[in-house]
């Protein structure tokens, strides 16, 4: 069971450095060898013919072999969890990157133009919109950036930025946060982070 941590240790002390497997292999080790040397002090202590108190001498150091399995075993268990918990940071971090929008539909706005959702707008790359500039997000779209609702409402899913279940009712000066789903409903919304300082990064 061990095995694995005596090999790694060995690997590193022949490239002359030491790693937390040398300290494992370091400690079972004492913890074993201790325990030899005083069974083997309790045999020099106590009289071939003294069996029984030669047994008990042994049994009262036999929990130092148990130490250095218990050690492995709670080292073993302690990796276990931590790759769980790694696995499940990647995953989460996974979702956060699928959620990053790379497009955004940007609104022209001429002078004196009035904002409604017949608008033409065109797409361009979500670094190249600016704080102010008009978005619209369709049904179905992620929002790319930060802002606030100017025209339209809508619904929706902020689950990965805040753990709401509950899909949110966005209307006019409602917050909209880069990387949610826009579930049903058209909205305009003016800019107000770029995408480097939008929630979802």
């Amino acid at each position: 069971m061990g095995a694995s941590f005596y090999l790694s240790a060995f690997k590193s002390l022949r490239n002359k450095s030491a790693n937390m497997d040398v300290l494992i292999m370091l400690g079972t080790t004492a913890a074993w060898g201790y325990g030899i040397a005083m069974i083997g002090v309790g045999y020099t202590m106590h009289e071939m013919h003294d069996v029984e108190m030669y047994k008990m001498s042994a049994m009262e150091h036999a929990h130092n072999f148990e130490i250095s399995s218990a050690l492995i075993t709670i080292i073993l268990l302690g990796k276990y969890i931590e790759t769980i918990s790694k696995k499940k940071t990647v995953d989460k971090l996974s979702q956060l990157a699928s959620l990053k929008v790379t497009k955004a539909n940007i609104i022209e706005q001429k002078d004196n133009q009035m904002i409604s959702l017949d608008a033409k707008d065109k797409e361009i790359e979500v670094e190249l919109v600016q704080v102010n500039d008009l978005v619209k997000v369709y049904p179905g779209q992620g929002v790319p950036v930060d802002g606030l609702v100017v025209f339209g409402k809508g619904i929706c899913n902020e689950a990965m930025l805040t753990g709401e279940s509950r899909p949110v009712m966005k209307d006019i000066g409602a917050q909209m946060f880069g990387g949610s789903i826009l579930l049903q409903g058209n909205i305009i919304m003016k800019v107000t982070k770029t995408a480097e300082n939008s929630s979802i990064n």
